[in-house]
């Protein structure tokens, strides 16, 4: 055994019981290479006109972002959410493995992940919201069978959120419910909570990025929620708000990646508005 060899043997000896090995750059290198080569999206069918509307040149996604540009900079000034953080392919396949919805991280635990997540959604479902709500892969996402039941991130979050206000707001019982989505992405809860509680009024889709308001407002007319559910574009909501009495603001995943600033403006909307 050569010096080298032995060296990383006894330091692997050392760690190892920490659940660590040593692995050679090139090795690691390797496997950067492998994994950032998984696919985004999947294949999956796409409404007619979709890949024409879906872009990023699109005319009216333009002028929404003219419209936030101009806007308060205090709130619009991005943290995370930077012009590259959306990429073209990303606005057509919204639904795939990109910023709104990471779905492949950790690619060898995938199925197992998938699968006990399902099986713990399936021990809390009092609701029978598994089997009410459907998936059907239409914009890039990743689904899996399990249990002969389609499954994706998309609807296994979004009834695990449901479950958390159900059980500390009992929104399923609260009549005409009106809720605003702060940071909305592209409409993801709104979907799921309102095919899950027709005791819901209005939903209220909002987003600091425009390219976010611009896809969400596409898909709640494509899920046919128009009626209930609606894009509002950052600067309208004040004066929306002024018109409707929200019981309820959520906000999922966006304040962790906003700044402090825009957190304010956010609070500060709601203080004015009563909101709880």
């Amino acid at each position: 055994m050569g010096l080298t060899s032995y060296v990383r043997s006894v330091l692997n000896s050392a760690v190892s019981p920490y659940g660590y090995e040593l692995i050679q750059s090139s090795k690691l290198h390797d496997l950067k290479e492998r994994f950032g080569t998984l696919p985004r999206y999947t294949s999956s069918p796409l409404p007619e006109g979709a890949s024409n509307y879906l872009c990023h040149r699109n005319p009216q996604l333009e002028a929404l972002r003219n419209r936030y540009s101009a806007f308060d900079k205090s709130v619009t000034h991005p943290l995370v959410w930077k012009d590259t953080h959306v990429q073209p392919d990303d606005i057509l396949y919204f639904r795939g493995d990109n910023a709104y919805v990471w779905q492949l991280k950790g690619q060898n635990m995938t199925d197992t992940a998938y699968g006990l997540t399902a099986y713990y959604v399936k021990s809390i479902d009092t609701l029978g919201l598994l089997s009410q709500l459907q998936e059907d892969s239409f914009f890039g996402s990743f689904t899996f069978d399990i249990d002969s039941k389609l499954i994706s991130r998309d609807l296994l979050d979004s009834i695990v959120e449901i479950y958390f206000l159900e059980k500390h707001l009992n929104i399923s019982r609260t009549k005409n419910l009106t809720i605003l989505d702060i940071g909305a992405g592209y409409g993801r809860l709104a979907h799921r909570m309102i095919r899950a509680f027709p005791n819901i009024q209005n939903y209220l889709c909002t987003d600091g990025v425009a390219v976010s308001s611009f896809i969400a407002e596409y898909y709640l007319q494509f899920r046919s929620l128009d009626s209930k559910a609606k894009s509002v574009p950052l600067d309208e909501i004040d004066s929306v708000l002024n018109d409707l009495n929200i019981e309820l603001a959520v906000n999922i995943h966006s304040f962790s990646e906003c700044t402090l600033s825009a957190i304010d403006w956010w609070l500060a909307l709601l203080k004015k508005h009563c909101v709880r």
